[in-house]
Formats: C-alpha cells, sequence, structure tokens
C-alpha cells in the first residue's frame, strides 16, 4: 500500500511537468537502469546472440541493450500519461482491425480475453 501511495505521489508530480522534460527524464532513467542492471545486460547480450548471431556490431548490442531500458520505462509513464485521457481521445487514436470476428460477441455483451505481443503502445489497447 505505500508503494503505491509513493507511485501516486510520484505520478501526480510528474505529470504536472511540461511533457517534454517528463519524457526526458524518463529516458535518462532507462539510461540509469541499463548501468546498474549488470545481469540482466548480460541476458539480454545472449538472447542477441542467439537471435542474431555475431552479425551485431558491439556499438549496436550496446544500443539495444540501452534501448531495452528505454522502452521499459516509456511504458511506465505511457500507462501514467494513458490514465488522464478521455476515453473517446484513447479510443480515436487506435485501430482495431478483423472486428467482424468479434462483434458478435460484443453485441451480446459476452465477454471476450484478448492475446497481444507487447508492440508498439500495447498498453492502450486494452484501454480502448
Amino acid at each position: 500500500m505505500i508503494l503505491y501511495r509513493l507511485f501516486l505521489l510520484f505520478d501526480a508530480i510528474f505529470m504536472i511537468l511540461p511533457v517534454s522534460f517528463r519524457r526526458g527524464f524518463f529516458q535518462f532513467l532507462g539510461r540509469i537502469a541499463h548501468k546498474f542492471a549488470g545481469k540482466r545486460n548480460q541476458i539480454i547480450q545472449k538472447n542477441l546472440e542467439y537471435a542474431f548471431g555475431d552479425s551485431l556490431t558491439p556499438e549496436i548490442r550496446i544500443k539495444s541493450e540501452i534501448g531495452c531500458y528505454k522502452n521499459l520505462v516509456s511504458n511506465v509513464l505511457q500507462v501514467m500519461e494513458n490514465r488522464r485521457l478521455p476515453k473517446e481521445e484513447v479510443v480515436s487514436s487506435v485501430q482495431f482491425e478483423n472486428l467482424e470476428h468479434i462483434t458478435p460477441y460484443l453485441e451480446r455483451k459476452q465477454p471476450i480475453i484478448f492475446v497481444s505481443g507487447h508492440f508498439g503502445n500495447w498498453e492502450v489497447g486494452g484501454v480502448a
């Protein structure tokens, strides 16, 4: 409960700051996380080697490591920002394909379970 309240405090403070500052700060947090994630960085390197063999330069490998953390903190920031968006804005920013497969269930008000990968701004999909 204390951690949740600390998150809400952090959230309230950051959401009154300019968007450019928030995004820059969170990118900075991603770089800091990379510096302190020794074992995780080794796992990232092993995965890159598994996926790409020796085809990536050391520079690309490091950029990929840092990118993982930047993406993670960007997702956290996006969740914080999405909490404040009006429903209409969220819905209008998402485009669903193949709705004909789910429309009958929606019309009957039957529950639906969606399974998705973590592609792009995946958090918005659940809200929309």
